[in-house]
């Protein structure tokens, strides 16, 4: 192996390691946040709770939110950014890998944290109408229904697939979408993001009816993003939430 084939196998064994520590932070710090605000859960957990909603706690919540996304999404975004990296490592310029995945990879995590803004402000919203438990999950059984069955039939629509095809198609992703520069690289990864909330993003929102602390649901939501996206059953997979979702969604109204 010459010493500039060790050289890229070194950049890319960085990237890589760099991808898997910064989801390890994440889930590092949402996990015990988790536990210690079930723990700290009333009894009557179901009650409305609109009273602690101040700027400090918005902007916790706002965090947590930011941190859920990071741990689930940064993951499904490997290949994208992996190949990106190796397309610049055998350009003219090799010394932009780097600096040049990095910013690709904050483009795509500056559009989850939008989400994870809009997020947070849906929940105070929906606090505000004492809508939400303390656990943040939506009170009422129709409203949780409706949102079981809209996110079930979306898994069936255009736009789902689209932006699904735009995230499992990274090549032809960077060659239609490809622009110069880490401004271009930034650019990039925010499309490419805007792509991935179109395809998972109705899926998060699925945390207004398990809780935003739900572990089980969270993972349980990563592994299907993860299927959706870098398997070859993901197509399939689709088809198949989307209709176990639309089929809770209907029990849940038959038994109101």
């Amino acid at each position: 192996m010459s010493a500039l084939e060790q050289l890229l196998r070194h950049e890319r064994l960085i990237t890589l390691a760099s991808l898997v520590a910064i989801t390890g932070l994440a889930w590092t710090w949402l996990v015990p946040m988790a536990q210690q605000m079930n723990a700290m859960l009333p009894e009557d957990a179901t009650a409305p709770d609109s009273s602690a909603w101040g700027s400090a706690y918005f902007w916790m919540v706002f965090c947590m939110w930011a941190a859920m996304m990071v741990g689930m999404m940064l993951p499904s975004a490997t290949p994208v950014l992996l190949l990106y990296s190796g397309v610049l490592r055998r350009s003219a310029q090799p010394a932009l890998a780097l600096p040049g995945t990095l910013s690709l990879g904050l483009g795509y995590l500056l559009a989850w944290t939008i989400f994870s803004l809009l997020a947070t402000t849906l929940q105070w919203l929906l606090s505000q109408q004492s809508l939400l438990s303390y656990a943040m999950a939506i009170t009422r059984r129709d409203l949780a229904a409706g949102l079981l069955i809209a996110t079930g039939i979306y898994q069936f629509t255009a736009l789902k697939q689209t932006c699904l095809t735009r995230c499992r198609s990274p090549i032809e992703f960077l060659q239609r979408r490809w622009k110069k520069g880490l401004t271009g690289a930034l650019r990039m990864g925010l499309r490419h993001g805007l792509y991935c909330i179109g395809c998972c993003g109705p899926l998060m929102l699925l945390l207004f009816y398990a809780g935003m602390m739900n572990l089980i649901w969270i993972a349980g939501l990563s592994a299907l993003v993860l299927l959706e996206k870098l398997t070859r059953w993901g197509p399939a997979s689709t088809r198949i939430s989307g209709s176990l979702l639309v089929l809770a969604g209907m029990g849940m109204l038959a038994r109101l």
